[in-house]
């Protein structure tokens, strides 16, 4: 959601991004360096499917952030990088690390942590790559590591600190970091600074140590291939549990609250909340399933 409350969306097979209203009236589109399209109203709540497109500027968007300034955050998977793009849709910069201590292999998402950086979360490394807002590289946890260091040995593992391509990371109201684990199937847990905290998955609820089990599980308390989280504003998580078609509910100690498994998700992709609602990619139906929660 940018700061003008419209709700975007990466459309990562059309290769562009999705613009909505904030009534979901109207959309535009954005997916060349024309800028965003004039407005198309939606009618029934549904736009017309859309014919395949080229790619154009965007090759495979994986992901969409908006900064406190309203300038926009894509990651492209396909052709590895990172857009930064006016408000007007404009590009500011692209990074794709060909120049630095490291370079995009399969960005997933970028999501801005509690102190304005983005976290780009990359699948294919193994790793989160943090930047300040201007793009420049902070930092990457991952490895085995404690704290966000510099890029590079980043294999895949199942010990604390590693991760097996992960999908997302988001900032708890208290600043620490969870991390989507997607295939170690358990989400992780870490200090501001990329301290080590805590699993969660597995056999039991809550936060657990280092030595966590967590094999793939459609029980209450497990994960099957996790790949995208949210923060609610009164403390609660939502979890995209991609393998299971469901959406959990978790507090901040990582007790069950609820499992929605009613929406008929089929691969769902993500699921996001601003205020009062859950917006939900249903991505192999092609759809956005809005809650109220």
């Amino acid at each position: 959601m940018d700061p003008e409350r419209r709700v975007l969306v990466a459309d990562m097979d059309l290769h562009g991004i999705v613009r909505f209203t904030p009534d979901l009236l109207a959309y535009q589109w954005l997916g060349d360096d024309a800028g965003w399209s004039e407005r198309m109203p939606l009618t029934d709540g549904l736009a017309e499917r859309a014919h395949p497109r080229p790619p154009g500027r965007f090759n495979g968007p994986h992901s969409v952030a908006c900064g406190k300034d309203g300038r926009i955050y894509v990651t492209t998977y396909y052709d590895p990088g990172l857009h930064i793009l006016a408000p007007t849709g404009g590009l500011v910069t692209r990074i794709d690390g060909a120049k630095s201590l490291f370079r995009f292999k399969g960005p997933a998402t970028g999501i801005f942590d509690a102190r304005q950086h983005l976290l780009v979360t990359e699948y294919a490394l193994h790793g989160i790559f943090s930047f300040d807002a201007e793009g420049r590289f902070v930092g990457a946890l991952g490895g085995g590591r404690d704290g966000f260091a510099q890029a590079s040995g980043f294999e895949p593992g199942s010990k604390a600190g590693f991760f097996d391509r992960p999908h997302m990371a988001v900032t708890m109201k208290s600043g620490d970091i969870i991390v989507a684990d997607t295939w170690n199937h358990r989400l992780q847990r870490f200090s501001p600074e990329g301290r080590f905290m805590g699993i969660l998955g597995g056999s039991k609820e809550g936060w657990r140590g280092a030595d966590a089990v967590t094999p793939q599980s459609s029980a209450p308390s497990g994960f099957h291939a996790p790949v995208a989280l949210s923060i609610v504003e009164d403390g609660r998580i939502v979890v995209t549990d991609w393998g299971n078609n469901r959406l959990k509910w978790i507090d901040a100690e990582g007790y069950l609250l609820e499992i929605d498994d009613s929406l008929g998700l089929e691969k769902p992709y993500d699921a996001q909340v601003f205020g009062n609602r859950c917006f939900v990619a249903n991505s192999h139906k092609g759809e956005i399933i809005v809650k109220d929660v």
